[in-house]
């Protein structure tokens, strides 16, 4: 991506993003083959790579059982709220909006899903090419944050597990 845009400069990689699938415990088995959700409601982003994965699975057995919200974070209330037997969103997003709202009733996947090529992106900055000195200064905020502890913890004020970029310094 960066190499292709040569109007901006990615910088500060700071944290490992992945996708999560997570149901209702009495629902669904949230670890159970794609093809076993027939019937029940998948929520997910409109037009992400959940929602293309989930309604082209297995033969696009579970295209019915989709249900599309404007993002993530809306897709993942909707399972706290009932609206929903399961979702498949941004691991960030499923845990903060699980920690937002308290719910133990909620599990999440611990095995990839099959067929699923995405393992995870890191997430960084963007500033204009012609802008480097405030990358290499976001650069150096980030990383004293990081051995600080500092990024970590307002991770974890969200409830969000802090995983490090792979690119990271």
């Amino acid at each position: 991506f960066a190499a292709r845009n040569d109007q901006v400069a990615i910088v500060a990689p700071y944290f490992r993003e992945s996708f999560q699938f997570a149901g209702v415990k009495s629902e669904i088995d949230v670890n159970a083959p794609p093809a076993d959700y027939r019937g029940k409601r998948l929520a997910v982003e409109l037009d992400s790579i959940p929602d293309f994965y989930l309604i082209g699975t297995a033969g696009g057995i579970l295209a019915k059982n989709v249900i599309h919200f404007p993002n993530g974070a809306d897709a993942v209330l909707a399972v706290t709220d009932g609206r929903a037997d399961a979702v498949l969103a941004s691991r960030a997003q499923i845990e903060a909006v699980l920690h937002d709202s308290g719910t133990t009733t909620v599990a999440t996947r611990t095995m990839p899903l099959p067929a699923f090529a995405s393992a995870g992106w890191d997430i960084g900055m963007a500033v204009k090419e012609n802008s480097r000195n405030l990358g290499d200064a976001v650069e150096a905020i980030l990383a004293t944050m990081r051995a600080s502890g500092e990024l970590e913890t307002i991770f974890t004020a969200h409830g969000v597990r802090y995983r490090p970029a792979l690119a990271a310094g």
